[in-house]
């Protein structure tokens, strides 16, 4: 329906048309084109204008939870008196105690808006404004998840986190303090490294999620740097020594953020959609997403069963993309927690609205020190590079504005490249600019001039 089949239907007229197009408050006589400023004509306008409240005032009413919370403003809730209001669809309210009255008495024999009236009376009673306390929402990147109804949830998310108390005592570090050093960067996830996950809101899991980074995994572990898989370490771990054979010095490691669904390959997101859906899930819904989840996992033995937790952990990275992909498509609406809402509680709040690209924690490669396998500590990548964190860096640069990389190969939907090459605007690169650094590591180092460039 349009703007102006909503308000015939209520029972209006169109006011561009009818009206012609108001200035401030003064009404258009569809007539004679001229301003209406006749006492009678303004108390006719004002009296027009009440009618159609008879039908809006059902809007405002059932709108009023959540532009008394402060969630929406009045004028966005379509249909809303004060949205037809901001489309110019209503007339002009005129001003005056006789034309004020003129128009609350048209719809005055509305009961939505007496209750709305009432409503509002009362709140502005309880305190200073006539709005209930705001709740206080979470921004985040669009991204996280792109459905509409599935951002208002996002925005009140409320992860419970057992802090490790690590995190927040990361020193602040300047990329100055690394002038003549070379660096190493590979992609990280947005994932939170603070502590265990042990339920949202009011649901409290049975068993808690650990929260192992992404970012913050270097200050974790003493003398542990990265983790990942097999070959990205290998890669990593072959370059450091090259590049300390070369340099004598080890290489500082600057990861660069990845974007929001980045986190999905580990075991953190779908952890915490099976906790959830362990405690909030009704029986019949749990039993019916395991049968599921035992088609992909056939030894499973049940979101309840703490062994069946680590099953999914070890399944390979498309088995569990897809167990994911199903407790959000078929059993969000009845207990379960979106993929959005698991991909938002297990992220770094610091990186819940960060550009692709960044960069943040920085650290140091052990580069004579061997790999380490350390399947327990972190599911998802057991592969140990050795290492220490060192700190976080202070400015949010975009890691292309570190290399000395102004031009890629353009790649196709598969990631092989065409052949045609693309210029990269390094402050601001595009996704495709950022995958074509997913394929290695890559190197340099910081050096006087490269310093100045970043503006320091």
């Amino acid at each position: 329906m349009t703007e102006q089949e909503l308000f015939r239907k209520l029972g209006g007229f169109n006011p561009i048309k009818d009206f012609g197009a108001p200035k401030e408050n003064i009404a258009i006589n569809p007539f004679t084109g001229k301003p209406i400023v006749s006492n009678a004509g303004q108390l006719a306008t004002s009296m027009t204008r009440g009618i159609p409240q008879l039908a809006t005032g059902f809007v405002d009413l059932a709108g009023l939870p959540l532009t008394m919370s402060g969630l929406l403003d009045d004028k966005d809730i379509f249909g809303s008196t004060a949205y037809l209001d901001s489309k110019g669809l209503l007339p002009p309210k005129q001003t005056g105690t006789a034309n004020m009255l003129a128009e609350m008495g048209s719809s005055m024999i509305n009961p939505p808006l007496a209750a709305k009236g009432a409503l509002l009376g009362l709140a502005g009673m309880v305190g200073k404004s006539s709005k209930l306390p705001t709740k206080e929402t979470v921004k985040f990147d669009p991204r996280f998840d792109d459905r509409v109804r599935e951002q208002v949830k996002l925005e009140n998310i409320k992860p419970k986190i057992q802090s490790n108390n690590i995190q927040q005592n990361v020193p602040q570090v300047s990329l100055t303090d690394f002038e003549g050093r070379p660096f190493i960067t590979s992609m990280a996830d947005r994932t939170r490294a603070d502590g265990l996950l042990t339920g949202i809101g009011d649901v409290n899991f049975n068993y808690g999620v650990d929260m192992l980074g992404g970012q913050g995994y270097p200050f974790l572990f003493k003398n542990q740097q990265w983790a990942s898989g097999e070959l990205p370490v290998r890669q990593m771990d072959e370059l450091a020594k090259m590049i300390k054979k070369d340099t004598g010095q080890n290489p500082i490691h600057i990861p660069w953020r990845m974007a929001p669904t980045g986190g999905d390959f580990s075991h953190m997101t779908g952890e915490t959609m099976l906790a959830y859906a362990d405690v909030a899930m009704p029986l019949k819904q749990k039993k019916k997403a395991d049968k599921l989840i035992k088609k992909l996992i056939p030894e499973w033995k049940g979101m309840s069963d703490p062994s069946s937790i680590k099953q999914y952990s070890d399944a390979p990275d498309a088995t569990r993309k897809e167990i994911q992909k199903q407790l959000d498509i078929q059993f969000r609406e009845s207990g379960g927690l979106g993929r959005g809402e698991a991909r938002l509680a297990v992220t770094d709040p610091k990186q819940l609205n960060a550009k692709d690209g960044g960069i943040q924690n920085v650290g140091e490669f052990f580069a004579d020190k061997d790999i380490l396998f350390k399947p327990e500590q972190h599911r998802s990548y057991p592969f140990v590079l050795q290492g220490k964190g060192i700190g976080q860096v202070k400015n949010d640069k975009n890691i292309y504005e570190l290399l000395d990389i102004n031009k890629r190969t353009q790649l196709d939907n598969k990631g092989k490249p065409t052949g045609k090459i693309i210029n990269i605007d390094k402050k601001n690169p595009t996704s495709d600019d950022l995958r074509s650094l997913q394929m290695k590591p890559y190197s340099g180092t910081i050096t006087e001039e490269l310093l100045k460039k970043l503006g320091y």
